[in-house]
């Protein structure tokens, strides 16, 4: 028997939308298949014990079973150079968290939306409050052997602004 699996790609700009029909019952499992941090819905089934025995049937590699109602972690990137780390989050990333650029040091860089949060005390602090906030998080560490391209975004000047307004210590 020869099975064919065909899958198209779609680009943020596509005219395409969807529409979600339905959502899973709370009873129900998903098959899930992790994929170089992408996950595909393999199939939904009635009960864990349904979707394990689909599983045994149609065997992947990096499967896992779910309860179909749980939230996806947030998956970061958490970039890394010889010298240093950064993780990377969008200002929705930021918004759920409750925070803004101003809680964050100026080790860390901002290009747009995008801040990368340095390792050592932004990237902690922002990782607490999603914890703190409930919001099941995963990191995918990606690594380079020469500069980060983060080393030539802007320093996060909101930070400054913040400092600027605290009393001196004395």
């Amino acid at each position: 028997m020869t099975v064919v699996e065909a899958c198209r790609i779609v680009t943020m700009a596509s005219t395409l939308s969807y529409a979600i029909l339905e959502r899973p019952r709370p009873d129900q499992a998903a098959v899930l298949q992790d994929e170089r941090g992408v996950h595909s819905l393999l199939h939904l089934a009635d009960t864990a014990d349904d979707a394990a025995r689909w599983l045994d049937a149609h065997p992947h590699r990096s499967a896992r079973i779910v309860p179909a109602g749980s939230p996806e972690p947030r998956l970061f990137t958490y970039l890394q150079d010889p010298g240093h780390g950064w993780l990377i989050v969008s200002g929705a990333d930021l918004a759920a968290a409750g925070m803004t650029r101003a809680e964050f040091s100026i080790c860390s860089y901002v290009s747009g939306d995008c801040l990368a949060l340095e390792e050592d005390c932004d990237m902690p602090l922002f990782l607490k409050r999603l914890d703190e906030r409930g919001i099941a998080w995963r990191l995918r560490e990606h690594h380079t052997n020469a500069d980060a391209p983060v080393r030539c975004w802007e320093s996060n000047s909101a930070s400054e602004a913040r400092s600027a307004a605290r009393p001196a210590q004395t």
